[in-house]
């Protein structure tokens, strides 16, 4: 067993920056830890005295000016001494000294001492030639993505000075230059090394992460070019402000917010969910007119938010995105939604084959009361489950929503809806994006028009029932008051369990 003294100069671990005097002859792997948080993998290696007491492992050493670090090794690997007979190569000192302090982790490739700033005795180290340590050198070594750190934070109060003065240009500017900053530290693993800042950058995704995303930019053209199409000369009191929104794997709520306020008061809210991505490889399946017909179809019919599509073109791609409106006065709750809304619910997802809508948050009440449908995913099914809904006759919530699907004005508002998605469909097919053959649009289409056409030959059948029942109570073949409603309705379960058109006949 081998003692080393060690007398550490200065260590500023906020900055990362070490001044070391080597007292005598050592590893650097020994020295890596001293003024690392050490691990259960080292405690086989080392025993560590301060100042002749024994450090427990597993904890941080803190290191004073003129304080005596005893480090007792039992086992050495991969020793580089340094003394006065040696010389080595700055690539070969830098390979070691940054897996000292854990700093190859925050530069572009281990081996590269320009990630770096070395100070050898206060000078400037030549990178290009042999570097010699003698036995009481000072080497300083500082993290050259420290000053980018300091601009990150910077732009990053800043944008909340501009939040807090209600500038929101300049809160998009300095968050989106501080987003810059960020990805630089984060794609070179600097918090790696500053795990301590890591709340810091927490912070700025939680207020702005949505300028993380790679989508972002797209989007925000997309939203520029929809404002200059709509004809609206906004006044300067108006704003728009950009910020993220509850994360879901799906879904209308998982994406974008854009709040349009005037004077301070908050006007309008768009939530903007990805459609087709404008980074991603385009071609075949890439979109789905299917969703969009049937955003377009909801809003018609009175039963969805108002939306709108934006998209953003150049030479290089396209994307394609959803912009839902007010959706932040929607009430999603489970009680906020009757039986009878849940049923409508119900009745909407098998007439348009459509799943994910039962799910809480997809589904609600907005500020006037209306039942809306928020969002959901398109599923193949067989129409029987349909027509079995249609079928159950009893459940007074299932007849009113029965009643709600007649009331719609499907034909009309379908046909409004197609004119719509021939526009995207023609927008899709200029930048060659396509659908794939299993979300074929037309045979969709087909199959929901073919389930509203049931639903009224469907309400025929049913009024030819309710006829025969009073026909029946007429003639004295059954016995019971037509005002009874309940008994009518058994007889009408047990009409349906014959054949309609022997009876009738």
């Amino acid at each position: 067993m081998v003692a080393f003294d060690i007398r550490i100069i200065r260590i500023n671990s906020k900055r990362s920056i070490y001044r070391i005097e080597l007292d005598g002859q050592m590893s650097l792997d020994d020295l890596k830890r001293i003024v690392e948080k050490r691990t259960s993998i080292y405690d086989k290696y080392q025993t560590i005295l301060h100042n002749g007491k024994l450090i427990p492992t597993g904890r941080l050493l803190t290191i004073e000016p003129d304080d005596k670090v005893q480090v007792l090794v039992h086992h050495v690997q991969d020793q580089c001494q340094l003394s006065s007979s040696k010389q080595h190569s700055i690539f070969k000192i830098w390979g070691k000294f940054v897996r000292l302090f854990q700093l190859a982790r925050g530069a572009r490739r281990a081996e590269d001492p320009k990630s770096q700033t070395i100070l050898l005795n206060d000078e400037l180290v030549d990178t290009e030639r042999f570097l010699t340590i003698k036995r009481g050198d000072k080497i300083e070594v500082e993290h050259s993505m420290l000053k980018i750190w300091d601009k990150f934070m910077r732009l990053f109060q800043l944008a909340q000075e501009a939040r807090s003065a209600d500038d929101y240009a300049s809160e998009l500017q300095n968050a989106l230059l501080a987003q810059e900053q960020l990805t630089i530290l984060s794609n070179s693993n600097f918090f790696y090394t500053f795990h301590h800042l890591l709340s810091f950058r927490g912070d700025f995704r939680n207020k702005y992460s949505c300028f993380g995303e790679s989508e972002f930019q797209y989007i925000l053209t997309a939203w520029n070019h929809f404002c200059s199409t709509r004809n609206v000369n906004y006044p300067d009191s108006v704003q728009f402000r950009f910020e993220s929104f509850q994360n879901r794997r799906r879904g209308i709520r998982d994406g974008l917010r854009i709040l349009e306020r005037q004077s301070g008061v908050l006007i309008k809210t768009y939530d903007i969910k990805v459609h087709t991505r404008f980074a991603e490889k385009h071609g075949e399946g890439s979109a789905d007119l299917r969703v969009l017909f049937m955003h377009k179809l909801m809003e018609i019919l009175g039963i969805g938010p108002k939306v709108h599509f934006l998209s953003c073109t150049d030479h290089s791609g396209f994307g394609l995105y959803i912009a839902a409106e007010d959706l932040s006065s929607c009430v999603v709750d489970e009680s906020s939604v009757s039986r009878e809304g849940k049923d409508r619910v119900k009745i909407v997802s098998l007439c348009c084959f459509l799943r994910d809508i039962a799910k809480k948050a997809n589904y609600g009440v907005d500020s006037q009361g209306n039942f809306i449908i928020l969002d959901f995913e398109i599923r193949e099914q067989t129409s029987y489950m349909f027509n079995s809904f249609l079928h159950l006759v009893g459940a007074e919530s299932r007849n009113m929503a029965k009643k709600f699907l007649e009331n719609l004005d499907i034909a009309n508002s379908i046909d409004k809806a197609k004119i719509e998605i021939e526009e995207q469909r023609k927008l899709l097919e200029e930048h060659g994006i396509t659908q794939r053959a299993e979300h074929d649009f037309d045979e969709y289409l087909a199959k929901i028009e073919d389930n509203f056409q049931r639903r009224e030959r469907q309400k025929y059948l049913d009024k030819r029932r309710l006829d025969l029942a009073h026909t029946l109570i007429r003639l004295g073949l059954v016995h019971c008051s037509e005002s009874e409603g309940n008994q009518l309705y058994i007889i009408i379960n047990m009409l349906m369990s014959f054949n309609l058109r022997m009876l009738s006949e």
